[in-house]
């Protein structure tokens, strides 16, 4: 396996830069030359010549390109390798990293859809609540890339549970496409307009049972829909009685954050889960991790990575780290293969340093059934 080059000491990871582009004629040709070198094997200065050209054309490539390391490097640990996509239960693959955009304010935010998108980037998640799908919208279309070749996700406002026809309409005419990917329900948690307080005598299945509906009768506009912000015991309620069983079901997700039940129950039931605040919050504690900081040391990479990385490396997981920033969103995209070991460290920090950035006692729906937020039912 190739990676790219990186200081420090330590095994060399396995860099993905996310989601993977077409290599050039020159890097095909490099990846043959180092193929036939790597399978044939023998030695002397003509092979050690073709790795060199090989690693060059890759070096000097601004993206990397999914290929193995252990041949060479035998003694590298055992790896979880991050995916390149999910599959959902339509059958649709989505990429594993997006661009998120909640807290990306108008007049940034276009700039880093089209930045991301001109830039390998091929999901994209926002949501009515944001009050940016216009201007996610015309990120989209600046970046000249087909709307066929991104994934588009958006969600329904608490305030619009009983118009979710009339919200799908505005959301799809304010991003401009025609169709969502992923339409999602934001929280299950009715509000009154502005999300100020709660409304209980609307029920948030009766929503889901609009979703459904809508979802079949207009395949046209509707490829997929799911959740945001469900709990285990709001997925069993939902799952025993539902006609279509969501997509995905979108959540917070970091070490301090894992929500293993969640995901464990996520994965037997076939609904992939994407991870928000993969980071924690902005300036988050978790950057500044002994741990973190520790492995982001070992494969020469920013603690950011890290905690992005650890969510691809989750099966049925896919993430979505955000920011407007240039830099930022193209460092957001370096995915490393962690060890199992790895793994393991970076979810036991939740036992000694457990918080949420975004708490459901919020909406004044209470816990919205997550253990950890009982004490908001009190």
């Amino acid at each position: 396996m190739l990676a790219r080059a990186g200081g420090g000491a330590g095994p060399r990871p396995r860099i993905v830069r996310h989601p993977t582009l077409s290599t050039t004629l020159s890097q095909r040709q490099a990846c043959r030359t180092v193929s036939s070198v790597a399978i044939g094997g023998g030695s002397g200065a003509g092979n050690r010549m073709s790795i060199r050209l090989c690693l060059q054309s890759f070096l000097t490539s601004s993206w990397t390109t999914r290929v193995r390391f252990n041949k060479f490097h035998s003694s590298v640990p055992s790896k979880m390798p991050a995916s390149k996509s999910v599959k959902l239960n339509t059958g649709a693959e989505m990429p594993t990293v997006g661009l998120g955009t909640w807290k990306s304010a108008p007049g940034a935010v276009e700039h880093a859809v089209e930045f991301a998108l001109k830039n390998g980037y091929r999901s994209i998640d926002t949501a009515a609540a944001y009050k940016n799908e216009t201007e996610v919208g015309v990120g989209m279309k600046a970046s000249g890339v087909p709307r066929s070749e991104f994934f588009l996700t958006t969600k329904l406002d608490n305030p619009d549970h009983e118009r979710a026809a009339e919200a799908l309409e505005q959301s799809l005419k304010n991003l401009g496409t025609d169709y969502l990917d992923l339409w999602l329900m934001h929280w299950p948690a009715p509000m009154t307009p502005g999300s100020v307080a709660p409304v209980k005598t609307i029920d948030w299945l009766d929503t889901w049972k609009s979703m459904e509906k809508l979802y079949k009768a207009h395949p046209e506009k509707l490829r997929a829909i799911g959740v945001s912000n469900f709990s285990v015991e709001y997925l069993e309620r939902l799952l025993a009685n539902c006609e279509v069983v969501p997509a995905v079901n979108q959540i917070e997700l970091h070490p301090s954050c894992p929500q293993q039940d969640v995901v464990d129950f996520c994965n037997a039931k076939g609904i992939v889960v994407t991870a928000y605040s993969p980071l924690g919050s902005d300036n988050s504690p978790l950057l500044q991790n002994e741990v973190v900081k520790k492995i982001a040391e070992k494969y020469n990479v920013q603690p950011a990575n890290v905690l992005i990385s650890l969510q691809a490396n989750r099966p049925g997981v896919n993430v979505l780290p955000k920011s407007v920033t240039n830099a930022r969103i193209l460092s957001n995209s370096n995915i490393i293969d962690l060890t199992a070991e790895e793994v393991k460290e970076l979810n036991d920090i939740d036992k000694t340093h457990h918080f949420r950035a975004c708490h459901p006692s919020w909406t004044g729906w209470g816990s919205l059934g997550f253990p950890d937020c009982k004490d908001a039912d009190k």
